[in-house]
């Protein structure tokens, strides 16, 4: 079935005097005279020949009003003109009297968003309630049954006055002309802080990039409320590197690229000034979240130093993906910062032994897994050099208890025998121990 584009009204039973509609932004672009805001943007929003579906949610006061015969009359007559492949259909609804009847008008909605559909909502002429029960089922459906996406408009016929009082005329006195706002952008501020949520209770960065590619990629530049595509680009790019880093358990490239999206939005802060303020609250808040996880210390990774700060940043990551239940992320960053916890302890004991520099060497790290696992006694005895604290002894065959089997997809029986919460306890309580030698 061909994806075709669906623009969904509602009509109440006032009367709606004629006017010229046009998009915010580009008043030089206008409808032909209608009294509905749906045909003004179905002529405005929807490319000439595209095969567009109108859904008129009505009453049944609605449907024995003149607006009912007038929106049908003029539906034929702007069909007509070159060749519209456009189709109306009329949904009754109850008035929304109560919570049962805006449940039946969310789901009727809901019937007519289909998989691969380009959605549009007018809410210009809906009342009371309406208008929000019409947004939150569209965006609720449009995932639900993977619509393509989502646009929505209200047309303030009431910004330019009219013959009541509440609109003016147009250029040289004739019909009004009215602007049809896109308020698609602020319908959505909410996923945005859901995706700002994510990353910060859960350090998931995904939602987020995709959030602000739905947002910002591909519109007009020129739009003071938006990030320059330039620059927005580059930041979902980052947005997905970070989480997959982050979901690969995979730190250091986490913490540099974190780096590098923070001086980009330091970038982007220096033309803040032309943005709104929830937009530069919004770069505010990420750039704070951003603190948290990066590095500072290096833009390559043969560059960063082992210090407690760094073994800090991310002790801080195992933690949160433990509040998380990302269990077996957390035990394999934990097992790693083991080591390297245990190179930096003996660097700062026994200086003349300094291995700091070569921490990320492999041949290194597996001689101190080595030892802290025991693989380097031999005869049953441990050179006295070769020891470590008990904590260092005690968290690795903690950390190894927990970690084997969800390595091995927890394919055995025992695996949840521990808790979520008393894994989380051992581990931050074995972390926390060492770091105080550190």
């Amino acid at each position: 079935m061909e994806n075709r584009t669906k623009l969904i009204t509602a009509l109440g039973t006032r009367r709606y005097d004629p006017c010229r509609y046009y998009i915010e932004g580009d008043p030089g672009r206008t409808s032909s005279v209608t009294r509905f805001a749906a045909m003004g943007l179905a002529e405005l929003a929807v490319e000439c020949g595209q095969p567009l579906e109108i859904v008129a949610l009505e009453t049944a006061r609605v449907k024995d009003s003149d607006n009912h015969k007038l929106l049908h009359e003029e539906f034929e007559e702007k069909r007509s003109v070159g060749g519209r492949a456009w189709e109306l259909r009329v949904e009754e609804i109850p008035d929304g009297k109560d919570k049962e009847e805006l449940w039946q008008i969310f789901e009727t909605l809901g019937k007519h968003i289909e998989q691969g559909d380009h959605i549009i909502i007018d809410i210009t002429n809906g009342f009371r309630s309406l208008p929000t029960v019409m947004i939150s089922a569209a965006q609720y459906y449009l995932y639900l049954n993977r619509a393509a996406d989502l646009k929505i408009y209200y047309g303030a016929f009431e910004s330019v006055g009219n013959t009541q009082g509440t609109a003016g005329q147009g250029q040289e006195g004739g019909t009004p002309e009215v602007p049809i706002i896109d308020i698609t952008l602020i319908t959505s501020i909410s996923d945005w802080t859901y995706g700002l949520r994510l990353f910060d209770e859960h350090l998931i960065t995904l939602p987020l990039a995709e959030r602000i590619r739905s947002s910002f990629l591909g519109k007009n530049a020129s739009d003071p409320n938006l990030i320059p595509e330039q620059f927005s680009s580059a930041l979902v790019d980052s947005l997905k590197k970070i989480d997959f880093y982050l979901q690969n358990a995979m730190p250091l490239e986490m913490g540099m690229e974190a780096r590098k999206l923070r001086s980009l939005l330091e970038t982007i802060s220096t033309r803040t000034n032309k943005f709104r303020p929830v937009l530069r609250d919004f770069l505010k808040k990420l750039k704070e979240l951003l603190n948290e996880v990066s590095t500072d210390q290096a833009s390559k990774k043969e560059d960063i130093k082992l210090s407690r700060d760094e073994l800090e940043r991310q002790k801080m990551i195992i933690e949160r993906q433990l509040n998380s239940k990302q269990v077996g992320n957390a035990l394999l960053l934990a097992r790693e910062w083991l080591v390297s916890a245990a190179i930096l302890y003996e660097c700062k004991k026994t200086p003349a032994r300094n291995k700091v520099q070569g921490w990320l060497s492999q041949r290194t790290r597996e001689a101190y897994a080595d030892r802290l696992f025991g693989n380097d006694q031999k005869d049953g005895q441990s050179s006295q050099s070769n020891q470590f604290p008990e904590e260092f002894i005690q968290a690795w065959k903690l950390v190894s208890r927990y970690r084997n089997p969800i390595a091995h997809a927890a394919m055995n029986t025992d695996w949840y025998q521990n808790s979520h919460k008393q894994i989380s306890k051992d581990v931050r309580d074995s972390l926390d121990n060492i770091i105080k030698l550190l």
